[in-house]
């Protein structure tokens, strides 16, 4: 038998430490507190960070929580809808352990040991409601590796195609942890099947279940060919057993069919990677070391050529000490990453360079797209110039902005000053903190390939920092989806709304897809986001923690608008009344950007113009007016995406000629030609997934039709029905009434967001004829 214990961690003498530890290449030590008594060595080679995700009740929180416990992080176990109610360490607010789901993204980290080496684990336990989708996004952005929980009763579910989606996004490496096969229903076959067709990974199933359902003990390991059963409190004890003793007591385990399962992951193996193809075809397959096997599975999943396949059940403690030894021995190092940054090198061109600029009106961030960007690598080294990457920001009623933080190159410490690339200011660096979910302890130091949350920088989400060094150096940005539903707020108190602002101010900060605005003709607080459920979470949050009460009034959709047809035109801006006039002459091209207004939801302006025909600043002129008309179109007053201004030229008066009619001259030429360029409305369509006893099939299918949806996808598992549609926002208001009204009580539904689509022309009709109604 084989024990797994928790690590503890040892006190060292400082003089040691610095001579034994400090100088070895790639490794770094970080103080555990303030005191500078407790501190813990750490090798970037034995460093992993990882993110754990999944659709919602999936199981990845009480995953994280037995993680947490096995590795002694915590020393008790506490569930998310437990009846302590505690919750679990992960969901760290109030209202996340209410409802029972994760809101926020919430950091930890843990040490592991395994094959006598002590890893360090930094995991980043993300939501798994669609709502709420911009915490898996900008964690997976600066994570090496992530753990993909499936439910083995579910299956493959709709954020579960979004999860994989954002992995594959960011090349990230993966396992699959199939999860709950203790529940009645699960079925490990089917839920591979779903895992190879919907979310096309090429996948190796590494272990098999002993028993299923009420009867699974524990899990087969095909390489090892090793039985692990989890005994003792809680799981704790994990014990190696023979298969041959599982085998005479379990008549269903069949040793061929392991053996047969077996060969396949080296077949597998062998097709996609040519040193194992040599040591499969030169060897019979019982002399292949499990170590040669174990290498090749590592190498491929780095390569993203292939996703190992593990199995257990969270919540009764079984296979996640397996998966824990998993995640050190095949998922990557930060210094098997690949990480890279662009320097936009502005200067050095002449007029005849093209040089366009991405606008996005929903984001701060202006990136540039010019021939002048070069591509750096940067290396997972302390010695190197920092380079960091600020992907998250919260606020702390102890230490105000924590700002969440990767560091890909360097190190950085206490009172260092590093560099805002946004900004170009220097920003000092008060604290620097590891976090355990909520609770913060202060270290001295961070190296390259580490994550912590610093207090005393002030940039916003997705900026990059450096030591000075590095100039103009930008990393990849963050993915942030665009709002789709909005909704207008009535303030109970109108002398709250000084407070309602700053609340409001600091919401919009930390959550890039949270959008406040003013509407100019109600005057109304519009707030925007992802979904409903997400705008009503900050409604209940300005309560609880501002004391403001607000009412939601009824949603409304996000249309956008683009352009179909390239039109080219001029318009010459007069007004000469005697004294000083206005003149300017502006000829440009419009025309779409892409031909998929789904991957182009950016306008871009690029100057044509050759020559000294234009000042530079009577250009930037016509480029803020282009930016400021692209936030409201003239179809339907919605914002405008994939549409390119190409500036070919312009003239110019020697006397009336300004910023101000080069202004005015492009806001007309956009308003009057905007017809020509044949523009249509884009209306958002979900993704939307039912579940339901079978019985009630018909009706919702019949509940799908009515309100204009497709479906997708009909999968019948033991007597419910998971029925895939895609289905238009607009006809998707209040549809959770309707689905418990006709599955009685007992139908659910999520939704997320797939793609824009075209308004038809009847719908079209109705849209324009309710907005000039309400005006």
């Amino acid at each position: 038998m084989i024990v797994y214990r928790s690590l503890v961690l040892r006190r060292l003498a400082y003089c040691v430490l610095t001579k034994k530890v400090a100088k070895k290449k790639n490794c770094f030590f970080f103080f555990l507190n303030s005191s500078g008594r407790k501190f813990s060595s750490i090798c970037v080679e034995n460093l992993r960070n990882i993110g754990i995700s999944a659709h919602i009740d999936a199981g990845k929180t009480t995953l994280t929580e037995r993680i947490l416990y096995y590795t002694g992080k915590i020393k008790s176990i506490h569930e998310v809808r437990g009846s302590d109610g505690v919750g679990a360490t992960m969901d760290s607010m109030d209202l996340e352990r209410e409802k029972g789901i994760t809101i926020q993204s919430a950091a930890t980290n843990c040490n592991w040991e395994f094959n006598n080496k002590k890893f360090t684990i930094n995991i980043i336990d993300t939501p798994g409601h669609v709502d709420f989708t911009i915490e898996v996004e900008r964690s997976l952005r600066v994570l090496d590796a992530a753990v993909l929980v499936i439910c083995a009763v579910s299956g493959v579910q709709s954020q579960t195609l979004t999860v994989n989606r954002q992995m594959n996004r960011y090349s990230i490496p993966r396992i699959l942890f199939i999860n709950k096969l203790d529940r009645d229903g699960a079925n490990v076959e089917r839920t591979l099947s779903m895992i190879e067709n919907k979310l096309n990974l090429n996948t190796l199933l590494l272990q098999m279940p002993i028993g299923i359902e009420q009867k699974l003990k524990g899990v087969y390991d095909l390489i090892s060919r090793k039985c692990y059963l989890f005994k003792g409190p809680n799981g704790a004890l994990v014990e190696e057993v023979k298969d041959t003793e599982v085998i005479l007591n379990d008549p269903s385990f069949s040793h061929e069919t392991m053996e047969m399962l077996r060969t396949r992951i080296f077949e597998k193996l062998a097709d996609i990677d040519d040193e194992f193809a040599e040591i499969y075809l030169n060897q019979e397959i019982k002399n292949i070391k499990n170590e040669d096997v174990y290498a090749a599975i590592r190498k491929c999943t780095i390569k993203n050529m292939i996703v190992p396949i593990c199995l257990g059940s969270a919540k009764n403690n079984i296979g996640v000490q397996i998966l824990l030894n998993y995640v050190c021995k095949f998922l990557p190092s930060p210094n098997e990453i690949s990480s890279y940054g662009y320097v936009y090198n502005e200067g050095g061109g002449d007029h005849h360079d093209k040089k366009e600029e991405v606008i996005d009106s929903g984001s701060s961030n202006t990136q540039i797209r010019s021939k002048n960007k070069k591509r750096i690598e940067l290396h997972c080294d302390s010695s190197l110039p920092m380079v960091g990457f600020l992907f998250k920001i919260q606020e702390d009623s102890m230490y105000g902005q924590m700002s969440y933080f990767r560091i890909y190159q360097g190190k950085i410490k206490k009172k260092d000053m590093i560099t805002n690339m946004i900004t170009n200011k220097k920003e000092v660096i008060k604290k620097i903190m590891k976090m355990h979910s909520n609770m913060a302890h202060e270290v001295i130091e961070a190296y390259a390939g580490d994550i912590v949350a610093i207090n005393g920088i002030s940039g916003t989400t997705g900026t990059t920092y450096t030591n000075g060094i590095c100039s103009n150096l930008h990393l990849l940005n963050i993915h942030v989806p665009k709002p789709v539903i909005s909704v207008a707020v009535d303030i109970e108190k109108k002398g709250d709304v000084t407070k309602l602002t700053k609340a409001l101010n600091r919401f919009v900060k930390e959550d890039p897809t949270f959008h406040v605005k003013t509407d100019e003709q109600t005057k109304e607080i519009i707030f925007e986001g992802i979904g409903e459920l997400q705008l009503e979470i900050y409604k209940e949050r300005l309560k609880r923690e501002f004391n403001i009460n607000v009412n939601l009034k009824n949603p409304k959709i996000n249309f956008k608008e683009t352009i179909t047809k390239p039109y080219e035109c001029t318009y010459t801006y007069k007004k000469q009344k005697g004294g000083a006039g206005l003149y300017a002459h502006v000829h440009a091209i419009f025309e779409t950007v892409s031909d998929d207004y789904n991957e182009t939801t950016y306008c871009t302006f690029v100057n044509e113009v050759i020559g000294n025909d234009l000042p530079k600043n009577f250009i930037l002129s016509i480029e803020k007016a282009f930016k400021e008309q692209i936030e409201k179109g003239y179809l339907n007053s919605s914002e405008i995406i994939n549409m390119k201004m190409r500036l070919i030229g312009g003239k110019t008066h020697e006397v009336d000629s300004n910023d101000l009619a080069f202004k005015k001259a492009t806001i007309n030429l956009i308003k009057e030609n905007y017809q020509n360029f044949s523009p249509v409305l884009l209306e958002p369509i979900m993704l939307v997934e039912i579940i339901s006893h079978y019985e009630h099939q018909s009706k919702i299918l019949t509940s799908i039709t009515k309100r204009k949806g497709l479906v997708t996808n009909i999968l019948s598992q033991m007597n419910m029905v998971h029925i895939h549609a895609d289905i238009p926002l607009k006809h998707m208001f209040n549809y959770i009434n309707e689905i418990r009204a006709i599955t009685q009580g007992q139908g659910t539904y999520t939704m997320e967001f797939s793609r824009y689509e075209q308004v038809s022309k009847t719908d079209l009709d109705d849209i324009l004829k309710k907005r000039r109604e309400e005006k």
